[in-house]
């Protein structure tokens, strides 16, 4: 009879404790479930996951000072596009700028188009200006490479 007694007590402690654990851990679940939602904190989606690593962050809205920057930041502005350009893979490394090497006002504020060609192929690189005021290469965001026919050989995706 005394080994019931131990073996029903036994029982009774591993239930009382069973009645302990379960309802923290669901409470615990629970909690974390609920955070994002009432503090407003957005789950990691598979599009986020699923970006590659050629995909960037989007630039703020860009205002420069003027819509057509001075002719040495035009050109830092091209060099720049096009040495991200070559770096992400999508130009190859023996593209060089094309036209005046001066980048082109296009679509919103602060975007820019930039041409090179590669072995007779043209191309055209937009830009985004991120800066308030153009004074360094970070302040350039590629925002897509076409070719002359128009396909698109990269676009961020905003």
């Amino acid at each position: 009879m005394d080994e019931q007694d131990k073996g029903l007590r036994a029982t009774t402690r591993e239930w009382r404790t069973a009645m302990i654990v379960l309802p923290a851990a669901a409470l615990l679940t629970l909690g974390a479930l609920a955070y994002p939602v009432l503090f407003g904190l957005a789950p990691a989606t598979s599009d986020a996951l699923d970006s590659g690593p050629a995909a960037q962050p989007p630039p703020p809205v860009a205002t420069p000072t003027s819509e057509r920057p001075d002719p040495q930041a035009g050109a830092t502005i091209c060099r720049t596009a096009l040495a991200d350009a070559e770096n992400f893979g999508v130009l190859p490394a023996a593209a060089k700028p094309s036209g005046n090497g001066q980048p082109k006002p296009e679509g919103p504020r602060g975007r820019y188009a930039c041409a090179a060609d590669s072995d007779g192929v043209n191309y055209r690189i937009a830009v985004d200006l991120i800066c308030e005021r153009f004074d360094s290469q970070n302040c350039v965001a590629l925002y897509s490479i076409t070719d002359a026919k128009g396909a698109v050989l990269y676009r961020r995706q905003d």
